[in-house]
């Protein structure tokens, strides 16, 4: 699956083993950048919580999540 972020783009394999590696990445490049997240577009379905259990329930098909975030 592709994460994108600030049109940044890092691929990531379709497994739960991914998830927690994936969401690291997404706070590790919102902290560096100083922005808050707003929500995860998962091939364009708004996930505005529980983001670790969507992504895991949902990983078999996820083409593509993109970190939407507003400045700090």
């Amino acid at each position: 699956m592709k994460l994108i972020i600030n049109k940044k783009s890092t691929e990531f394999k379709n497994a739960v083993s991914e998830v927690k590696p994936l969401l690291a990445a997404i706070i590790q490049v919102l902290a560096e950048d100083n922005l808050e997240l707003s929500h995860l577009l998962v091939d364009g379905v708004a996930v505005y919580q529980d983001y670790e259990d969507y992504l895991s329930g949902q990983i078999e098909t996820i083409a593509e999540v993109e970190v939407m975030s507003f400045s700090a």
